[in-house]
């Protein structure tokens, strides 16, 4: 179906028009010409003026067909705003599939707090409305400016949505001596570039743009979505000019604004001193002042990007008992140089959001902030904000560059989660099985279990691990359980059951992984895939199971040994005959939380022999 070209112009230069411009709603996507979408983007503009005193004005315009009921969920916006970065001049309007059109009533856009329960952050706000009379067939249409006081808050564009895209376009209008960086990620896209005599006007304009389609185990949005990044190489925020023409002048900037605020108190001094009285190891000495920082203080979820870059004094935080990442970790710096221990500020931008582009020195590229703390091998890194023990690193930097105060882009390790399983039954002749065991659980894994368990009653965690039990031998009955709630994780249980194997005849069938046996996984149900794979952290399974057959039973058929491994994992399985024990060892490791698309195919036929192996059964025969 031929649509109809929605008319541009670049009003940005002609100033907005006070009339809506016309487009025929009867030439507009139907549902049947996206059958699996709630709605459609006829058109999204962006049009950003960059001025000379670097500071700029955002306009932007959006129209969306609504397609189905759910779609209904796009007459309703919000628009978050701070003192950086005004919104004004906003305006929308309903047109229905009969062509009337009814404008959105200005005096009821209602102006909130994001945080109203946090002074600290009373500036980011947030202006919302409801489209009138919005429902399915109809379009919505909305234009309004940002106002930019800083160049920080120079937003990339989204060309790509959850829902399908027919006309984005974004334009650019510099002073022709500003010194600027963008990339496009998942996207090839050249702008056209016009000069003039004072300014350069730059466009990018992509069409029929699919909607990110759901896969399991895919990356964050932000990973995958097709859009543009900006990075200034100057701008400035209050009374600080930020200097990124490299990455040694960004950490100076950056360093210039996190030092004034790393300033103790005596309410603070006190404190630490009282925390580590009469403790001389320096390791217990970070410990204890990191545990202190992250279980005493509450974390307000703002990213830099929104909350600002300058965070509050640390008195402020430790006297409010709240603060951003930004706030939390000028805080842990300043307990710590209290404590006598060197350490800084590090910037860092997080798995969720992409790669670091380190070939462009930007501020703009970051969205966390982190504390680093210089050792004999190299740093010891604190997310303070994180639920983590103390040595463990959070899987959302992992692997990620950092910028230390020095300029330095510096890897933070990766760190492996792991569960260890060891158990040992004893089976009868009959199919009755009784046995004790341990699990053990650290990493990202142990602690996303700690969080689970300890938001459950006793009773509730006893129900949780029956039922964790049951789905993997429905005949098991749980018996003792003890579990610690210290990292790592540990349980410790014991357990009867039966029909555990198949008699017939003389001869007992069986598999040794009693309680873990690997299932397929979603990431690999697809015989081919739009985007990588992606698991939220690189973990190990190991499994130690010794099982005593039954007296006047002997081994008939015991599975070779055998290993698998490439690149993204390894697997291995070993069985050992001791009297009237059978041992079997197994070990997958998952080496890498990313799999590209290009290696899908040869990831998938790995995990298929796994999981061909692991279901290869012993045979017992009688004597």
């Amino acid at each position: 179906m031929k649509y109809y070209l929605l008319y541009f112009c670049l009003f940005f230069i002609a100033g907005c028009a006070s009339s809506w411009r016309k487009f025929d709603i009867k030439e507009t996507p139907i549902p049947s010409d996206y059958p699996v979408a709630e709605a459609v983007v006829l058109l999204d503009e962006g049009e950003m003026f960059i001025r000379e005193d670097n500071t700029a004005i955002f306009k932007h315009r959006r129209i969306i067909k609504i397609l189905t009921s759910e779609g209904q969920n796009y007459a309703y916006l919000s628009l978050p705003f701070n003192s950086y970065s005004d919104i004004k001049k906003i305006r929308g309007r309903t047109i229905k599939s009969d062509g009337k059109c009814f404008n959105v009533d200005i005096s009821k856009i209602v102006e909130s707090s994001s945080f109203p329960k946090f002074i600290l952050f009373s500036d980011a706000k947030i202006k919302s409305f409801k489209f009138p009379k919005a429902c399915l067939g109809s379009c919505i249409e909305y234009e309004y400016e940002r106002e930019i006081k800083s160049l920080f808050y120079w937003n990339a564009w989204n060309f790509q949505k959850e829902i399908p895209t027919l006309e984005s376009r974004y334009i650019l209008s510099v002073p022709k001596d500003f010194d600027f960086d963008y990339k496009t990620l998942n996207i090839e896209i050249q702008p056209q570039i016009e000069k003039q005599d004072e300014r350069i006007i730059y466009i990018w304009e992509a069409n029929n743009l699919p909607a990110i389609s759901k896969e399991p185990s895919m990356p964050s949005i932000g990973n995958i979505i097709a859009k543009i990044e900006f990075f200034p190489q100057k701008f400035k925020i209050d009374k600080y000019v930020m200097d990124c023409s490299n990455w040694k002048n960004a950490a100076c900037s950056e360093r210039n604004l996190l030092e004034p605020q790393i300033k103790s108190n005596n309410e603070i001094s006190e404190v630490v001193d009282s925390l580590i009285s009469g403790i001389h190891v320096v390791e217990e000495k970070i410990k204890i002042i990191y545990e202190f920082v992250k279980s005493k203080i509450h974390y307000v979820a703002i990213e830099i990007g929104i909350g600002g870059i300058e965070p509050h004094p640390a008195s402020e935080v430790f006297s409010n008992y709240y603060g951003d990442c930004k706030d939390m970790s000028v805080l842990l710096v300043t307990m710590f140089r209290e404590a006598g221990i060197e350490s800084y500020p590090a910037l860092v931008r997080t798995n969720s959001y992409g790669k670091l582009e380190d070939s462009i020195p930007s501020l703009n590229q970051f969205n966390h902030a982190i504390v680093c703390v210089p050792n004999d091998t190299g740093y010891i890194w604190f997310d303070p904000t994180s639920d983590l023990p103390f040595g463990e690193i959070p899987n959302q930097i992992q692997g990620v560059l950092s910028l230390i105060s020095d300029g330095e882009l510096i890897e933070i390790p990766i760190s492996q989660s792991a569960r260890n399983q060891k158990l040992h039954i004893k089976l009868s002749s009959n199919g009755l099985f009784l046995g004790n065991g341990t699990i053990t659980m650290k990493g990202q894994n142990g602690v996303e279990m700690q969080t689970f368990l300890k938001r459950k009653k006793i009773d509730e965690r006893r129900e949780f691990f029956e039922k964790l039990l049951t789905n993997r031998c429905a005949s098991c009955i749980l018996q003792d359980l003890s579990i610690s709630l210290d990292f790592p994780i540990r349980f410790d249980f014991t357990f009867k059951g039966d029909n555990k194997g198949q008699i017939v005849g003389n001869e007992i069938f069986f598999t040794p992984n009693f309680f873990g046996r690997l299932m397929p996984m979603d990431a690999f149900s697809k015989k081919k895939r739009t985007y990588p794979v992606f698991f939220d952290y690189s973990y190990t399974k190991i499994d130690d199971v010794t099982v005593e057959f039954p007296e006047g039973y002997s081994p008939m058929a015991v599975p070779q040994n055998n290993s698998l491994e490439n690149s993204y994992g390894s697997f291995t399985c070993s069985y050992s005959v001791e009297e009237n024990n059978i041992h079997f060892h197994r070990e997958l490791v998952w080496k890498k939380n990313e799999i590209p698309v290009t290696d899908y195919s040869q990831v998938k036929s790995f995990y298929e022999k796994v999981l061909e192996e692991d279901a290869r059964e012993i045979v017992l025969t009688k004597k």
